[in-house]
């Protein structure tokens, strides 16, 4: 039942999120309820498995509770059972706003520790910390959304949260790294291992980048995430006086600054200053990674008119 619920619920409907709720059910769920039939399961049962979730990872046994509650809503539906076992059961454990960024040391020791990496990871969470983007954005970028040649970059509307296209205009050390980068004969993918997949796994990745970052700090890491790479761009980012709705577009933000009326007449895609928010972010991190300032600082390029298009 469980097999049927990803194939045809959340595959079907959510895409972008079964490999997490397939991974949550394999690894937390199944395991202890395995050979259970759902009608069998109550709200004890519910509780009993939650419990040491919560004790060793309280916003997991948060998302393992949202995941069974959208299971059991669609068993419902479904006519597989008359009543949920997991509705009325209330989250687990209280979350806080993250508001994790990291600092000049953490970011050169990253940096650093990238280079031991190699491809694909190397240059994955390096452009995840120059651009600001999102991990799967990222990790699933193809080659068919890049114009190398008019440095852009175009998140099509079927991989973009808000499910708007994005055209993010590349600052031009990005340029050189996916230059540079190798390509698998036939595999539409940027960053991959074998040319079958981007790239999806990034636990041990994480693990060994915390040992070498620590290594060079002389000390543990305090935890951090691949999404707060994002926010300490973002962060960064206004430290260097970029305007907010310009940032905003960096990170392909489109509820923020600019809203209401706004909103809806300017069209304006600030692609200029996006250059610019990155190509200055770009100066600051190799100044920050090699701790020594830039002399001087060279004005970005002129983006080109428009987007390559995306067939």
């Amino acid at each position: 039942m469980a097999q049927a619920f990803v194939e045809r619920h959340v595959r079907a409907k959510r895409p972008r999120t079964a490999q997490e709720v397939e991974r949550l059910l394999q690894h937390d769920v199944l395991p202890v309820w395995r050979g259970r039939r759902l009608s069998t399961l109550t709200k004890a049962d519910t509780h009993r498995l939650l419990d040491p979730l919560v004790d060793r990872a309280p916003v997991l046994a948060n998302r393992v509770l949202s995941t069974l509650k959208t299971f059991g809503r669609w068993a419902v539906e479904r006519g597989v059972i008359e009543r949920s076992p997991f509705e009325g059961v209330r989250q687990p454990a209280e979350e806080q706003t993250r508001d994790r960024t990291l600092d000049d040391e953490e970011i050169a020791a990253l940096m650093k520790a990238l280079r031991s990496e190699g491809y694909p990871l190397d240059p994955l969470v390096e452009l995840l910390l120059r651009l600001g983007a999102r991990r799967t954005e990222i990790a699933e970028m193809t080659w068919k959304e890049l114009d190398i040649e008019a440095g852009l970059w175009t998140l099509p509307k079927e991989r973009s949260k808000n499910k708007q296209q994005h055209v993010l205009p590349l600052p031009d050390i990005v340029v050189g790294i996916l230059r540079g980068l190798p390509r698998f004969p036939a595999s539409p993918w940027v960053f991959t291992y074998d040319g079958a997949g981007p790239v999806r796994s990034f636990q041990e990745p994480k693990k060994r980048l915390d040992r070498a970052m620590a290594a060079e700090l002389g000390g543990p890491v305090k935890a951090w995430t691949m999404h707060d790479l994002r926010r300490t761009a973002a962060s960064r980012m206004a430290e260097l006086q970029i305007a907010p709705h310009v940032v905003e577009r960096v990170l392909n933000h489109r509820s923020g600054t600019i809203k209401g009326v706004a909103a809806v007449y300017n069209r304006y895609d600030y692609r200029v200053e996006q250059l610019a928010a990155l190509e200055a972010w770009s100066t600051r991190l190799a100044e920050i990674a090699s701790g020594v300032p830039a002399a001087t600082r060279r004005p970005p390029r002129s983006p080109p008119s428009g987007p390559k298009s995306i067939t």
